[in-house]
């Protein structure tokens, strides 16, 4: 977590949209989270107190030894932190994640985080992390696990690209978002949403990238987010009946088992702009102005065949 920045917004989702009672409930037996780095803890703790949750369960703690199962609280579904795993236990129904990424002080592979993720889950469970890109098409390490432990025994649900500057200036990784559905093997032919968000209304400044709309005074900046929110919320719900196509933004495609790397980037399936007689001609332009700046410059081939 960022500060606890997945919880807030999860928990400011929760309180738009049902009651005071549904939500009291929610925030001490529905939300959970674990940070290792204690000084983000301690920020993710202040964050979610300053929005009305005194009683989170959020823990300082190394996600790979920290353990969670099925429980109730006053009759509601709930969780509790236990010393091991038990399989048929698992509680988590939807998880939102940044792994730390990979540098010179943390060797764990970023992928190992979902997996782990993956299995405080059970089955038909919802995972969205955001992930550095080469996760989805490095050719080593990276492809093994998508062979043989993502799409071997989950449904990749959607892949969306987000702009190169994502995390500005606290890391300059290039980031991708994944939805994974637990524990059902990828069908050949079943659809993934793929994406490219390459504006998200923010703008730097200052060394900062801040949201242009709550600017004072508000500037412009494009943001894809608005169009895609919807088009992705709605095939999630519908994955096997909804089609999308919207060219340089998203499209609903299967993956292409054929590509030998097993490469996983939007990039590869959206479909480009619409050729119009303008675009057509307007290239043509380019390619003459082009011919003749080099002939200008090669006047000795000029009249060759």
């Amino acid at each position: 977590m960022e500060q606890g920045g997945f919880l807030v917004a999860a928990y400011d989702h929760i309180r738009r949209t049902v009651t005071t009672d549904q939500v009291n409930r929610f925030k001490v037996n529905n939300l959970f989270g674990i940070e290792n780095d204690p000084p983000v803890a301690a920020l993710a703790i202040v964050n979610m107190i300053f929005r009305g949750d005194g009683k989170n369960n959020l823990r300082e703690g190394n996600c790979f030894t920290t353990h969670l199962a099925t429980a109730t609280a006053n009759g509601y579904a709930s969780a509790s932190y236990v010393g091991n795993t038990t399989a048929g236990h698992e509680p988590i129904t939807r998880i939102l994640m940044n792994p730390p990424f990979k540098n010179q002080n943390n060797g764990v592979e970023e992928y190992l985080f979902v997996t782990r993720a993956l299995e405080f889950m059970p089955a038909g469970g919802l995972l969205f992390s955001l992930l550095p890109l080469d996760c989805m098409f490095g050719a080593n390490d990276e492809k093994i696990w998508r062979e043989s432990e993502l799409l071997a025994k989950h449904t990749l649900r959607a892949v969306i690209t987000f702009p190169d500057e994502l995390f500005y200036p606290a890391a300059m990784k290039q980031v991708i978002g994944v939805v994974i559905r637990k524990g059902f093997p990828h069908p050949a032919n079943q659809p993934v949403f793929w994406a490219r968000v390459a504006n998200d209304g923010h703008i730097k400044v200052k060394s900062k990238r801040l949201l242009a709309s709550e600017m004072r005074p508000p500037r412009h900046c494009d943001n894809d987010l608005p169009t895609l929110l919807p088009l992705l919320r709605n095939f999630l719900n519908h994955p096997e009946s909804v089609s999308v196509n919207e060219p340089m933004l998203c499209k609903t495609a299967p993956i292409d088992f054929s590509d030998p790397l097993l490469e996983m980037l939007p990039e590869a399936y959206l479909d480009g702009p619409p050729i119009t007689e303008q675009v057509i001609e307007d290239e043509i332009d380019r390619l003459m102005r082009e011919t003749a700046a080099f002939a200008i410059r090669h006047p000795s081939l000029r009249g060759r065949q």
